[in-house]
């Protein structure tokens, strides 16, 4: 916070901001570290591991559909970096995780997903409350995202890309085990 607020000095000092502005600036900024930071333990995970395209279609699978679903949030910004460090470099093995299932059990557990997804979503955090336009809002675009993400893992399974469909589809299974814990700590604090 010290390191922000020697941030948020510099730029009043050099009226680059107004003294008004400068909560809205340091959350900005902030915001982006936290997105630069993640961007790049994302792509060291990819770099490590000598996954680097499956670690990038998980995450580009994830995030898309993530921020409309809504699901577990950590209560802490570490505890999500930590975490999601950690799906992220499972995703990377994606192929080998996935490759160890019968095969009709791997498309069971990608199917039930789907319909999690499907029943649950949008899932609103203590964060983010949603009224009933956003309920709808957001319901809309995450059936819809679903629906392509699904059509998009389907064409690479069936061209035979599969590391890539393998690691789309364990962000469906992520997500779905997300909303589905987001939901029981619902339930258990009522």
């Amino acid at each position: 916070d010290s390191k922000m607020k020697g941030i948020g000095k510099l730029l009043l000092d050099k009226g680059i901001i107004e003294e008004d502005d400068i909560q809205i600036y340091l959350y900005g900024i902030k915001g982006g570290i936290t997105i630069i930071v993640n961007i790049l333990t994302t792509l060291l995970i990819g770099w490590i591991t000598g996954k680097m395209l499956e670690v990038i279609i998980f995450s580009l699978f994830l995030a898309s559909l993530r921020s409309y679903s809504g699901g577990y949030h950590c209560s802490t910004k570490v505890g999500c970096f930590w975490l999601s460090s950690v799906v992220t470099a499972i995703s990377a093995f994606s192929e080998e995780l996935i490759t160890l299932l019968p095969i009709l059990v791997s498309y069971a557990v990608w199917i039930i997903a789907i319909l999690v997804i499907y029943a649950l979503s949008p899932l609103e955090s203590k964060n983010k409350k949603l009224d009933s336009d956003e309920i709808r809002y957001y319901k809309k675009n995450s059936h819809c995202i679903l629906t392509i993400q699904i059509c998009i893992i389907c064409s690479m399974y069936i061209l035979e890309v599969r590391n890539m469909a393998y690691a789309a589809g364990l962000s469906t299974v992520v997500i779905a085990f997300s909303l589905v814990c987001g939901k029981w700590i619902h339930i258990k604090k009522d």
